[in-house]
C-alpha cells in the first residue's frame, strides 16, 4: 500500500477545524503531496490544506456571501488551486478565487464565465 510522504504510518498529525455541515463539495491534489479539501461551514465556504508543511485552515473565498461551496476545484503543484462557481441561477460557471502563493484572490477574469 502506497502512502504519501506527507502522511505515514508513523506520522499522525492532529487538525483542528470547525466540523464540516456537509460532507466536503470538492477535493483538489496538486500532487501526491497536497492535498485540498473544501466544504461549508454553515456560515461560508471553508479550506483545509495539508501538505509537507503542515496544516493550514481558513476561509475558501474573499467573498462570503457564495454559500453554495464550488462546484470544481483545480490545482497545480503546490502553489495554485481555482474555485468555480455556479451563477446566474446555475446558467453559468464563474472562477471566482484563486489562490496562489499564499494568497486568496478574486478572479483576474472578472466576467469570465464558461457554460
Amino acid at each position: 500500500m502506497y502512502l504519501p510522504p506527507v502522511l505515514t504510518q508513523h506520522q499522525v498529525e492532529t487538525i483542528t477545524t470547525t466540523i464540516p455541515a456537509q460532507i466536503p463539495r470538492a477535493l483538489g491534489i496538486g500532487n501526491t503531496q497536497v492535498l485540498d479539501v473544501y466544504f461549508l461551514d454553515g456560515v461560508e465556504m471553508q479550506h483545509v490544506r495539508v501538505s509537507g508543511g503542515g496544516t493550514t485552515t481558513g476561509p475558501a473565498s474573499l467573498d462570503a456571501s457564495i454559500l453554495s461551496g464550488p462546484m470544481g476545484v483545480t490545482a497545480w503543484q503546490d502553489v495554485f488551486a481555482r474555485l468555480y462557481y455556479p451563477v446566474d441561477d446555475g446558467q453559468k460557471i464563474m472562477e471566482a478565487a484563486a489562490y496562489e502563493d499564499g494568497h486568496w484572490e478574486l478572479s483576474a477574469m472578472e466576467g469570465a464565465s464558461y457554460n
